[in-house]
C-alpha cells in the first residue's frame, strides 16, 4: 500500500507529529508498521488491514517490545537512515511521481520498502534522504548568518553577523561554546549587555547608522535640514522644496567647533561668516551673505531661477505649482509655505502634463504602441498527439507559416490530473525549447517520452517524461505573454480517464489524434463556446471535429503533416472477430477469427484464449481439446513387436508376447479384432495365456530360470558364492 507524499517515516517535522504518527520522548515521530516475528522483516508500506500473514503482527509505536521507541536521538539513526544537520533521522523512499502507483495506487505515491532496483524497475524515482527534492531534510534546521545549523548568530543593524558568547564576570574573559564555568554567563548577540551589537555603525549620538560626528571641541554634532527661505533648522529628512541638508562638519555649519573658539564669543553663536552673534546668512545658492544670484540659471521658459523643464518629448513644461495635500487645492503663490503645502515640479510623478505629448497608449514614452498590443502569433499548432501503450506518448507541432519559426519563444504548459485552479496552469512553460531551435516552414517538431518505441524515437526531436496519460491538459503557449496558440484538453477539473473527441469517449487516452488537413491554425478553444458561437477543436462528432481519432499505437502519420485521408476508418467490423475495431466505419476484409483445429494452431502450442480450442498436454485435463487433437497430436509408442500403439509385452523369460483372439469352441487362435460370437480377447500377460513365460521355468523360489533346487529333505536351496 502506498503512502501519501511526503509523510516520511522519521523526523521531528512539526511541533507535534502529523496525523497517524507517534512522538517518543526524544521528539522523534514514528509510524505504525507490520512486523514478521519469524523473518524479523518490517514493512511501512503495509497497512493494518493487509498485515494478516500467519507470522505477522501490527505494531503501534511505543507498545511493549517496540525496539525503535526512544532508541534513537542526537543523530543516532536506524540502519538505512540518515541524520540531517539537526540530527533528525530520515528514510530513503521511492516516489512514483506522475506515474500510477502499484496495485491501483494513484500517481504521486510513496513507498518505503522497495529497493532502489525494484523502484527503478517500476519506472519510478528513488530518492536518498538528503536529495534536494526531499522537503523535510533540514526542514527544522535554522541556518544562522554564520551558516551554522540551529546556530544563534544574528545580523545587527549595521549588517554585521554576531554570535552569542560566554562571558566570565570575574575575569571578564569572553569565550565561544558552552558556559560551564561557575562564574560564566551566556550573552545573546542582541542582548542589551552585548557591547558589540550595532557597535560598528552607532554614531556619537548613539544613533544606529546616524551621521553625528565629534568636532574638535569634543562636541557631538548631528547634521540638520536648513530652509534657505525661512532660515529654519529641522532634524530629519529634507522634503521641503526650499530645504537643503547641512552635514555636521560642513563649512556652512556655524555650530561646528563653535564651543571651543578662542575669540571671546560668549554666546558661542557665529554666523556663516564666522562673526560672533553676526547676522550673515546663507543665501538660496548656499553662499554666505550672498544675493542668491550666483546660482540662478534661466529655465527653458526664459525665467531666471524658474522651474520650467524640457520633458522627454522635447516640450518645455512650466507646469509647476503649490499643492495642498489636505485640501487638494493648487496655487502658484510661491514659495509654497503653507503648513500642508508642497511644491510639485514639472517632472513630478504627480504631474500629468509631464511627457504627455509623446506617451503612447501602452504608457511608453516615445513608444509606438506595440508593447501592449496583442502579440503576433506564428501559425503553430498541434498536428498529432498519441497516448499509446506503456511510454509510447508524443506531441507533434506543425509550422504552418510561410517562414521558419524559432521555437524558443514558445512552450508547452500543462496541468496534471486536472488543474489545481480553474483557468490556471499547474505548470506554466513546463516544456521549453532552447534558443535557436528552428522549425522550418511545413515541418514538424516531435516531443516524445524518453522511453518511447524505436519507431517514435526515430521521429522524436526532444524528450519529456511527463506527457499526458489522457487526463492531463497540454497547450502550445507563447513564452512571456502566456498566449494559448492551441490546446488538447480543458483547463479545469480532472475529466476522469480523458476527454471526448469527435464523438469518441475518452479519446485522449489510448488513442492517436491526427489533425485534419483542412485545419490551418491552432485553436485555443477545446470545447465550443455557446456564448460566442466559437467552435472548439474537440468537436461533437467526426464531421465537426478538427481531429481524426485512430486506435492506440497508430503511428503511421508521425513525422509529417498534413495528411489526406478519408474520415472513414477501415477495419474489421465483425464483433465475433478477434481483431474487431470499434472505430471502423468500413469493413476492409481484415477480420481474423479464433482458430479451431490443431492443423491451424499446431500441436503443443501454449494456451491462447483467442483460440476456440487448445492443442497442448493440458487440454484433456480441462476438456478443451480440438477435435483433431488425438489424430494429429497424440503419438503412440511402438510395442516390443514394433507395432505403434500395440499391446505386445515382454514376459519374464524375455520373450515378446502379443495378445490374441481365442475361440473357446474351436480352440483356434487368431490375431486381430475379435469379431466372432465365440471369440474372446486374451491379453499377453493373462493367467489364461499358456504362452506367457512358456519358454522358461520357475525354480523352487519362484524365480523364472532361477537356479534354486529342492534337496532330499524337501528344502529349497539356492547356490551362492563362497570366498
Amino acid at each position: 500500500m502506498k503512502k501519501l507524499m511526503f509523510l516520511l517515516t522519521f523526523g521531528f517535522i512539526f511541533a507535534t507529529c502529523p496525523d497517524g504518527f507517534y512522538e517518543d520522548s526524544n521528539g522523534t515521530c514514528w509510524m505504525p508498521y507490520c512486523y514478521d516475528y519469524t523473518s524479523h522483516a518490517v514493512s511501512y508500506d503495509t497497512d493494518e488491514t493487509e498485515c494478516t500473514g500467519p507470522t505477522e503482527m501490527w505494531i503501534i509505536p511505543g507498545s511493549e517490545g517496540d525496539p525503535y521507541w526512544n532508541a534513537y536521538s542526537n543523530g543516532n539513526c536506524p540502519s538505512n537512515y540518515m541524520a540531517d544537520d539537526c540530527n533528525h533521522c530520515w528514510s530513503s523512499f521511492c516516489y512514483s511521481f506522475f506515474s500510477e502507483g502499484l496495485n491501483g495506487d494513484p500517481a504521486h505515491s510513496v513507498y518505503y520498502d522497495l529497493t532502489v532496483e525494484e523502484c527503478e524497475g517500476y519506472g519510478y524515482n528513488y530518492y536518498s534522504p538528503d536529495h534536494p527534492s526531499n522537503p523535510y531534510w533540514n526542514s527544522n534546521c535554522t541556518i544562522d548568518c554564520n551558516g551554522v545549523a540551529n546556530g544563534d548568530a544574528m545580523i545587527d543593524d549595521c549588517g554585521e553577523c554576531l554570535s552569542g558568547y560566554c562571558y566570565d564576570y570575574v575575569t571578564h574573559e569572553v569565550s565561544f561554546g558552552a558556559c560551564d564555568g561557575p562564574t560564566q554567563m551566556w550573552v545573546d548577540p542582541n542582548s542589551p549587555s552585548n557591547p558589540y551589537w550595532n557597535a560598528s555603525c552607532t554614531d556619537c549620538a548613539n544613533v544606529v547608522n546616524g551621521d553625528a560626528l565629534v568636532d574638535d571641541c569634543g562636541e557631538c554634532l548631528s547634521g540638520y535640514c536648513y530652509d534657505y527661505v525661512t532660515h529654519e533648522v529641522s532634524f530629519g529628512d529634507c522634503d521641503g522644496a526650499m530645504e537643503m541638508w547641512v552635514e555636521p562638519n560642513s563649512p556652512s555649519n556655524p555650530y561646528w567647533n563653535a564651543s571651543c573658539s578662542d575669540d571671546g564669543c560668549e554666546s558661542g553663536i557665529f554666523d556663516c561668516a564666522g562673526v560672533c552673534d553676526g547676522t550673515a546668512e546663507l543665501d538660496e545658492c548656499g553662499v554666505c551673505d550672498g544675493d542668491s544670484t550666483s546660482c540662478v540659471e534661466t529655465d527653458c521658459a526664459g525665467v531666471a531661477g524658474g522651474y520650467a523643464m524640457v520633458d522627454d518629448c522635447g516640450v518645455c513644461s512650466n507646469n509647476y505649482y503649490c499643492y495642498d495635500y489636505v485640501t487638494h487645492q493648487t496655487n502658484t503663490d510661491f514659495p509654497c509655505d503653507g503648513p500642508t503645502e508642497m511644491l510639485v515640479m514639472p517632472d513630478s510623478s504627480y504631474n500629468s502634463d509631464w511627457n504627455a505629448s509623446c506617451t503612447d497608449d501602452c504608457g511608453v514614452v516615445n513608444g509606438d504602441g506595440s508593447t501592449c498590443a496583442e502579440p503576433t502569433v506564428e501559425n503553430l499548432f498541434f498536428s498529432e498527439a498519441s497516448e499509446g501503450s506503456s511510454n509510447n506518448k508524443y506531441l507533434e507541432i506543425y509550422n504552418g507559416e510561410d517562414t521558419d519559426v524559432d521555437l524558443s519563444g514558445y512552450s508547452l504548459s500543462s496541468c496534471s490530473n486536472g488543474c489545481d485552479a480553474v483557468g490556471e496552469w499547474d505548470y506554466a512553460d513546463n516544456v521549453t525549447f532552447e534558443a535557436g531551435t528552428t522549425l522550418a516552414s511545413g515541418d514538424v517538431y516531435v516531443v516524445c517520452h524518453g522511453s518511447a518505441s524505436d519507431e517514435i524515437q526515430a521521429e522524436c526531436d526532444q524528450t519529456f517524461t511527463y506527457l499526458s496519460n489522457g487526463d492531463d491538459v497540454f497547450a502550445l503557449t507563447q513564452v512571456g505573454t502566456g498566449t494559448v496558440l492551441d490546446v488538447i484538453g480543458l483547463v479545469g477539473d480532472d475529466p476522469g480517464s480523458g476527454w471526448d473527441v469527435a464523438g469518441v469517449a475518452d479519446a485522449t487516452k489510448d488513442h492517436t489524434l491526427v489533425r485534419k488537413a483542412t485545419v490551418m491554425t491552432g485553436n485555443p478553444l477545446w470545447l465550443d463556446n455557446p456564448d460566442t458561437g466559437e467552435q472548439g477543436s474537440a468537436g461533437d462528432n467526426a464531421d465537426d471535429s478538427e481531429w481524426v481519432v485512430f486506435d492506440q499505437n497508430t503511428w503511421d502519420f508521425l513525422g509529417s503533416h498534413p495528411h489526406e485521408f478519408s474520415t472513414d476508418v477501415a477495419g474489421c467490423m465483425d464483433t465475433e472477430a478477434t481483431n474487431y475495431n470499434s472505430l471502423a466505419t468500413t469493413d476492409d476484409g481484415s477480420c481474423e477469427y479464433p482458430l479451431s483445429s490443431c492443423a491451424d494452431i499446431g500441436c503443443g502450442t501454449s494456451y491462447n484464449p483467442d483460440n476456440s480450442c487448445q492443442c497442448n498436454d493440458l487440454c484433456e485435463q480441462y476438456n478443451n481439446c480440438c477435435d483433431d487433437y488425438d489424430s494429429l497430436c497424440i503419438v503412440e509408442e511402438d510395442d516390443c513387436a514394433g507395432v505403434p500403439g500395440g499391446d505386445a509385452m515382454v514376459d519374464d523369460c524375455g520373450d515378446c508376447q502379443s495378445g490374441y483372439c481365442y475361440d473357446y469352441v474351436t480352440h483356434e487362435v487368431s490375431f486381430g479384432a475379435c469379431d466372432g460370437p465365440t471369440q474372446m480377447w486374451v491379453e499377453p500377460n493373462s493367467p489364461s495365456n499358456p504362452y506367457w513365460n512358456g519358454s522358461c521355468s520357475q525354480d523352487c523360489n519362484g524365480d523364472w530360470d532361477g537356479g534354486a533346487m529342492t534337496d532330499d529333505c524337501g528344502d529349497c536351496q539356492s547356490g551362492y558364492c563362497y570366498d
